[in-house]
């Protein structure tokens, strides 16, 4: 049963959002509001990336401003699961929706409402956030108007591999961590669990560390508890790859039962991605054997072997118990991070 109360302030709160009274965080716009160039149709020739169930595409603000535009089918997988909706119910508003709602319930996916959950919570000063200027719905999809980004940090470690041969020194990985772990610390104060947590989410607006914003909420849940698989093989921490596996897998690799987990499981994707940026390397690949190996917690760090403080500090974040990994706050202060 949902409270009458809890409901109303959602519904309160989806007025402001789609009519566009908090203008100065979120504004619901119609395709051919001025804030889109025109040439939104003719942008989608360039298309800047694509994930399950939603494409992003570039566009242009009214001010000649570069955006992108990420539009996610109403067909695919956020439609999967009820938890990636927000559901509301005609009977529980106190007054009339009869020319609001056209159905009776409204369904909105869960990422539009995160953005603006971080984007009212989350400290501006210094937010490293990838930041929603808008949205805008229709019969096939909702898209979200996003801030542009230069690249992301998969592709200037590529980048920086195939120019150099090695990947980042122990001192630039180490900032780029930093800004993630400060970034990934403003989610967790909105009462925000990204779950998603990899190099191709963490987007980079300059050429420096600091520029590091995070992106791609569509894995992510509210605090404190989630449920069922959420985001990348290869970046999942144990408690979530359990829910990958059904239960007759589960009983033939000796697996435990899955249960809800929380915010600590983004610690792990920072131990994962720790070790990819020093490396060069994927800690794991997306194979069956190695799902295993991640939902039983085993792990191999030989490979940071001539790094002894960024082993440890990645080992400590790679723990199988997730109340024994390093805090962000306990991340902060470690000799890793303090170059």
């Amino acid at each position: 049963m949902i409270d009458p109360t809890i409901c109303l302030q959602m519904y309160q709160d989806l007025i402001d959002l789609r009519y566009g009274h908090d203008k100065q965080r979120t504004l619901m716009i119609s395709k051919n509001h001025p804030l889109l160039d025109k040439s939104l149709e003719m942008d989608k020739n360039l298309k800047l990336g694509t994930g399950g169930s939603a494409t992003v595409y570039a566009c242009l603000g009214q001010d000649g401003k570069n955006l992108a535009v990420k539009c996610m089918s109403k067909k695919c997988n956020n439609l999967r699961f009820r938890s990636d909706l927000v559901i509301f119910h005609r009977k529980y508003c106190c007054f009339n929706t009869t020319s609001f709602l056209s159905s009776d319930t409204l369904l909105l996916p869960q990422e539009l409402v995160i953005h603006r959950r971080l984007q009212e919570r989350a400290s501006f000063q210094n937010y490293r956030i990838l930041r929603m200027i808008a949205w805008y719905e229709n019969a096939g999809c909702w898209c979200l108007v996003l801030e542009r980004a230069r690249t992301n940090l998969l592709q200037r470690t590529v980048l920086k591999i195939k120019n150099s041969g090695t990947p980042f020194c122990l001192k630039r990985a180490a900032n780029y961590i930093r800004c993630i772990a400060l970034a990934l610390e403003q989610c967790h104060q909105a009462g925000v669990m990204h779950l998603d947590l990899k190099l191709e989410n963490i987007l980079l607006m300059g050429f420096q560390p600091a520029s590091v914003k995070l992106s791609d909420f569509g894995s992510a849940a509210m605090a404190p508890l989630a449920d069922g698989f959420r985001g990348t093989m290869n970046s999942a921490a144990p408690e979530v790859m359990l829910w990958a596996f059904t239960p007759r897998q589960r009983k033939l690799y000796n697996l435990p039962t899955p249960e809800p987990y929380g915010k600590e499981a983004d610690l792990w994707s920072l131990g994962v991605i720790t070790f990819e940026l020093l490396t060069g390397k994927l800690l794991y690949q997306d194979t069956i054997a190695d799902r295993v190996r991640v939902a039983r917690g085993e792990v191999d760090l030989g490979k940071l072997d001539a790094i002894p403080v960024a082993k440890e500090f990645v080992c400590r974040l790679l723990r199988r118990r997730p109340s024994h990994r390093l805090s962000l706050e306990a991340c902060q202060d470690h000799a890793f991070l303090i170059q």
